[in-house]
This record gives structure tokens, sequence and C-alpha cells, in this order.
């Protein structure tokens, strides 16, 4: 605060700043909460033998990797490693042959990727994808959507553009080249 007497043509801040300061040194000092630490920082989850006893005889019985992972709220990764480290097999996941014939009925009868993706456990509707053209299904084209309806949410089709508006060629008087024209 002295260098602004020193070096600035504002002398005159130099009695504003010292009452700024006198009043920031007469203000009691606030304690930070120690709550925020915690807050800020978070804590790996340790999983108890039960709950990986769970995971794994879950798994065992059928239930995808991506079920597990939101009923346990761990991420994939931290799953699959589980598994392998208890010397589970780690099987393809995908549909059964029931499945891909159920997959490809509900396609066809409109149902989306994402929807039978979810009905059948927690697949990704990557996987669904793979599964209907394995069977020769023809996929539809994806929706797409404006911004507005992304905002709404609606799932309309987006409509056409608009075909170009020809603008005129002819020039209004007084706009022209500068010979009068």
């Amino acid at each position: 605060m002295e260098l602004i007497g020193t070096y600035s043509n504002k002398a005159y801040l130099t009695d504003q700043y010292t009452d700024l300061r006198e009043l920031l040194h007469a203000l009691p000092v606030r304690p930070t909460k120690p709550h925020q630490a915690a807050q800020t920082r978070r804590w790996k989850r340790r999983l108890g033998r039960a709950e990986i006893d769970e995971i794994i005889a879950k798994y065992q019985s059928g239930v995808s990797s991506n079920r597990l992972m939101s009923d346990h709220h761990l991420a994939k990764r931290t799953i699959s490693k589980l598994l392998k480290a208890n010397g589970v097999h780690m099987r393809r996941q995908g549909l059964t042959d029931e499945q891909d014939r159920d997959a490809a009925t509900l396609y066809i009868a409109g149902r989306s990727l994402a929807w039978m993706a979810d009905h059948f456990g927690g697949l990704s509707p990557t996987t669904v994808a793979r599964a209907l053209q394995g069977q020769g299904v023809i996929l539809r084209p994806r929706q797409q959507l404006d911004p507005i309806q992304q905002l709404v949410g609606c799932r309309a089709r987006r409509a056409p553009p608009e075909p170009a508006r020809e603008l005129p060629l002819s020039v209004p008087p007084g706009m022209g080249r500068g010979d009068g024209s």
C-alpha cells in the first residue's frame, strides 16, 4: 500500500486504502469450517466381504455388470476389477438367442434401442443394435432434434430446411459503383 504514494499519480488513494486496511483488521477472523475439507474430497468406499460376495453371486446368476454398477453405485471398472480379483470368469455381455428374436420384434414394433437396452437388463444400446444387425434388421436413422426441441424434450422430427431465397441482382439507385449509376 505504501507504494501507491511513491509510484502513483493518485496519492489521494493512500488515505482511502489505509482506512480500508484498518477496517479489515478490525473485523473478526472467520474460522474455517471443518466439514468443508470433507466435501471437497470424496472418500473411496470400502466394500465389505458380504457386499463383494453379493456382487459375485449376482454376476454369476446372470445379472449384467451394468446393472451391478447401478445397484451398488460403483464404476464399471471397479466391478470388473473386483470380479477378476476374485477369479470370476467374465462373460461376454450380450443377448441370448431368445432375446435376439424378442429384440427384433420389439424394434420392428417401434421400440427404441435405449428402451430395449434397459428392458434386457441394463445393456448398452450399442449391444442391442449389434444384435439386431446380426439378425439382418435394418436400423432406423437417428432422430435429429433442433436446439429448441432438445430444450423442450420433444421427440418430433426436425422440419426440412427452407430453400434458399435468391437475392435481387439489381443495385438500388445511389448504391452503385461510384460512377453515378
